[in-house]
């Protein structure tokens, strides 16, 4: 991570502390992280297969875009929630690989969440999926002119955890590591293997 880029999360964590009403003492309602919620969610996806040396210091891998997710949440017994949901991942620059000009996944995932500390403020979680993917590349001719697209179907899991924040009675924010298994069954882009990490901040709004 670059030094401008952790000044930046570092500048956001003291104004998020140093806001009045911040507490991580229990919440008054216990129940709030198991309602009913809608969310969204921007992140990084970093495949193993794109990443090089230099894409360790970086948010974004060179020549794609941010990952971009909506979901929703419903309870569970337990601490447990339901999330299903959908996302965005984009990449623009395909090296070696001359009939194809840009590669677009999008992401369907239905997984179980579980709040370890759900009465607190501040409370970490986990969680546990099965994916489904399309991904679809334009094909190109020798000038680079899109052709068509051609579309292919793959598969996966994740396995995630992170921490939640109650911002207010119905406002909850969000930070969370996952690892990404995917598998699409032919090559599309420049692998067929996009398994890799995804770093996300989300946004919930619990009804």
């Amino acid at each position: 991570m670059k030094i401008q880029e952790l000044k930046i999360i570092l500048s956001l964590s003291i104004i998020m502390f140093s806001t009045p009403g911040f507490n991580l003492a229990r919440a008054q309602d216990s129940r709030l992280f198991g309602r009913t919620a809608i969310g969204m969610e921007v992140g990084t996806w970093k495949p193993n297969k794109l990443s090089t040396r230099n894409d360790v210091s970086s948010i974004l891998l060179k020549g794609t875009s941010p990952y971009y997710g909506v979901f929703f949440l419903v309870p569970a017994p337990g601490d447990w929630t339901l999330r299903g949901g959908m996302g965005y991942w984009n990449q623009t620059t395909i090296e070696n690989v001359p009939d194809t000009k840009s590669v677009t996944i999008l992401h369907f995932i239905l997984a179980l969440k579980q709040v370890i500390i759900p009465e607190f403020r501040l409370s970490p979680f986990v969680s546990y999926g099965f994916t489904f993917y399309i991904g679809s590349k334009n094909e190109t001719n020798i000038k680079r002119i899109i052709l068509h697209k051609k579309k292919e179907a793959g598969y996966g899991a994740n396995v995630g955890a992170g921490f939640d924040f109650l911002i207010s009675t119905h406002w909850v924010a969000g930070l969370e590591f996952c690892y990404n298994y995917v598998k699409f069954n032919r090559v599309i882009g420049m692998t067929e293997d996009y398994s890799g990490p995804k770093v996300s901040i989300n946004l919930l709004y619990s009804f």
